[in-house]
């Protein structure tokens, strides 16, 4: 769950306020001889002491000096090539080493921050028609696989381009992804590609390897064009195959709702979602040097 940044004043005044709220009514409901004062002097210091607790431990995830996120052992970027740009391509994961070619910093920042390219709001104008290739190496014995490439890409981002951002929820008209009253019918990955490999997720086709619920929820965020958040409550990864009918062509199949709900058991039930947003506060249009 996101915690929108508040200042510890501000977030003292609301557990106290808080606090006390559910102290006075616990007292209220209880017989007792004593003073009911006595009572809340009594209580309400553990209660701020569990309220601050709570508060700037989740401060200190979001931002912890002491432990910066790792980042690449070299990497080189440079604005893309004019003619490589309508070819934009990334390594696979696994590797030791990251290259891109042709990526704009709008796809780079979806990629290092997880999201659509829907969910990244306040970018200047530029960023998605500029395009940069990079070529970046992890330190001796680290594999890049999605989590480990996300937090040095993350980095890159920061240091090379100077790029600000921060976390918004919003909520917005989308879907949520649950499993069909007449089961789930998912294959259990085979686990012979990394994780949330993709096949083919071009136009009519969901096919991919070794995935989970939560990045399938992703894919077919992009493809239906609004936020689906993943509420199947299943951990495991799974090998799809779904073929489907988009809505400008005239076929056979059968549209991405029906197939997934015919093919896999799930079914997209139309919900307010919650929707992480990232927002740019800041990114230049040219990196630092090499």
């Amino acid at each position: 769950m996101y915690w929108p940044p508040i200042s510890p004043s501000t977030a003292v005044r609301l557990a106290a306020s808080t606090a006390r709220t559910i102290i006075l009514k616990k007292v209220a409901r209880a017989k007792s001889s004593y003073d009911i004062s006595s009572r809340v002097r009594l209580l309400l210091p553990a209660f701020l002491l569990a309220a601050r607790s709570r508060i700037f431990a989740v401060q200190d995830r979001r931002a912890d000096p002491a432990n910066p996120s790792p980042s690449f052992e070299v990497a080189v970027v440079r604005p893309a090539d004019p003619g490589n740009i309508a070819a934009g391509q990334w390594s696979l994961p696994g590797g030791n080493t990251f290259r891109a070619t042709g990526l704009s910093l709008e796809f780079l920042t979806a990629m290092a921050y997880n999201v659509d390219i829907s969910q990244i709001k306040g970018a200047p104008a530029w960023f998605g028609s500029r395009y940069f290739d990079i070529a970046a190496k992890a330190e001796p014995g680290v594999v890049l696989n999605r989590e480990a490439l996300r937090p040095r890409l993350q980095r890159l981002l920061r240091e090379r381009f100077q790029m600000t951002m921060h976390h918004l929820i919003a909520h917005a008209k989308g879907y949520i992804l649950v499993i069909d009253k007449r089961g789930s019918k998912l294959a259990a990955s085979r686990g012979d590609q990394p994780a949330n490999f993709r096949v083919n997720v071009g136009p009519g086709k969901l096919q991919g390897k070794n995935w989970s619920m939560e990045f399938c929820a992703l894919v077919l965020t992009s493809k239906l064009h609004a936020p689906v958040v993943d509420r199947t409550q299943l951990a495991g990864r799974y090998d799809l195959d779904v073929s489907y009918a988009e809505l400008t062509e005239d076929s056979p199949l059968p549209p991405l709702p029906m197939a997934i709900r015919e093919n896999l058991g799930l079914r997209l039930a139309p919900q307010t979602v919650p929707v992480d947003t990232i927002v740019i506060d800041q990114a230049n249009q040219s990196p630092t040097e090499n």
